[in-house]
């Protein structure tokens, strides 16, 4: 068999997973106390009935204290804080048992008729043959079995039989045996125990890595669809939420254009143009959020605005809105050197046109804006559309 590779914390798991299959064997607790009680119900008519109400007793009272330490487990909120301790409780119980059952092969083996040394016999051996689950924490198995099977090997030596004592000798070998068979597969009990205890963590680890992963793949997305410096959407998002509402005739978009800002840039250097380029989509920002729009920054100096349900007169006031607020934004905002201004076209209804056809209609009136003499808001027209150098 492959070792199993540790892991932190592997040991304490190890003794917490013990101690538990210990305790998960309460029904041989009951099963203990059945037998004791029959036992003195076989050899009631014997001369030992009185050794054989104490011994029983004294299983009774120890089935009743082996239930409660199993209760108690059951109740404890830091199982594996303490399962070493308990485990030791258990190994101690498992020495009284084995002890009271030696005791109690020897007194009823050679004191029955036949019949009731074949029923004691019995009662023995299956008590032992219960006892394998408890393999998995060995001192705790040969704790009972050792006991219990030289107890009854020394009944059979003990009693009239002529072959009693071939039969005691028997019982060392099958206790030799047994602990062999216990070792054998309190180690595989182990081995399983410990791989289960390996796939857990490992499991964890790749739900974790998987986790940093998707979360990984979420900041990736997000920056591909964002603009560093403003903070917006970027061309892509745009592209993405406009094609999210095709179809959709309420659906507006708005091209949004600081007006003469190279002259801007130029005056005042590149990280005056970068506040610049803030302040406006910080204003932006603060639309959108209100009518749940979609606020992005095309490129340079342009930006767009889309909007999920809209007439053309809202977007047209919503234009004004935007317009006005960038108008009056160098009075409370002291990263801008000058008054800035901004056209802006709009366009309405994704029915029966594609997302480039809107855009174009909206980048159609934001250049009528330009040639109109800029700081304005236009719609669509359906006259002959300007020459589009008037951008700037």
């Amino acid at each position: 068999m492959r070792p199993i590779p540790a892991i932190a914390g592997d040991h304490a798991e190890i003794v917490y997973v013990q101690t538990e299959t210990l305790f998960a064997q309460w029904i041989n607790a009951v099963a203990s106390g059945a037998t004791a009680v029959i036992m003195l119900a076989v050899y009631w008519s014997s001369d030992v009935r009185g050794a054989v109400g104490v011994w029983a007793a004294a299983i009774i009272v120890h089935v009743a204290i082996w239930l409660g330490l199993t209760f108690k487990w059951r109740r404890l909120s830091d199982q594996r804080t303490n399962a070493s301790i308990w485990r030791n409780a258990y190994l101690s119980l498992m020495v009284v048992n084995g002890l009271l059952w030696g005791s109690g092969a020897v007194l009823t083996i050679p004191n029955g008729s036949a019949d009731q040394s074949v029923f004691a016999t019995i009662m023995v051996l299956g008590a032992v043959a219960m006892t394998f689950p408890y393999s998995i924490h060995y001192p705790s198995f040969l704790a009972f079995q050792v006991p219990t099977t030289l107890g009854g090997g020394l009944g059979f030596a003990l009693s009239a039989s002529s072959t009693g004592w071939v039969i005691g000798a028997m019982s060392l070998i099958l206790c030799v045996g047994m602990g062999e068979l216990g070792r054998q597969l309190g180690g595989r009990l182990l081995a399983a125990s410990r791989l289960s205890i390996v796939n857990a963590e490992l499991a964890a680890r790749l739900t974790s890595q998987a986790d940093d992963l998707r979360e990984a793949n979420e900041q990736l997305a997000r920056l591909t669809l964002t603009d560093p410096l403003t903070s917006l959407g970027n061309r892509r998002a745009m592209m993405q939420a406009l094609r999210a509402e095709r179809g959709n005739p309420r659906c507006s978009f708005l091209s949004i254009d600081v007006d003469h800002f190279k002259s801007y840039n130029d005056s005042f250097g590149h990280a005056a143009g970068d506040d610049c380029l803030k302040a406006v989509s910080a204003i932006l920002i603060g639309i959108a959020a209100k009518v749940e729009g979609v606020a992005v920054r095309q490129g340079g100096e342009e930006f767009g605005l889309v909007l999920h349900d809209a007439t053309s007169r809202t977007v047209a006031q919503l234009g004004e809105k935007i317009r006005g607020t960038v108008e009056r934004a160098h009075l409370d905002n002291s990263m801008l050197k000058r008054p800035i201004t901004v056209s802006i076209g709009f366009a309405t209804g994704l029915d029966g046109r594609s997302v480039d056809e809107l855009m174009g209609v909206a980048d159609a009136a934001l250049y009528r804006a330009k040639h109109q003499g800029r700081n304005r808001v236009c719609g669509p027209d359906t006259g002959n559309e300007p020459a589009r150098g008037l951008r700037a």
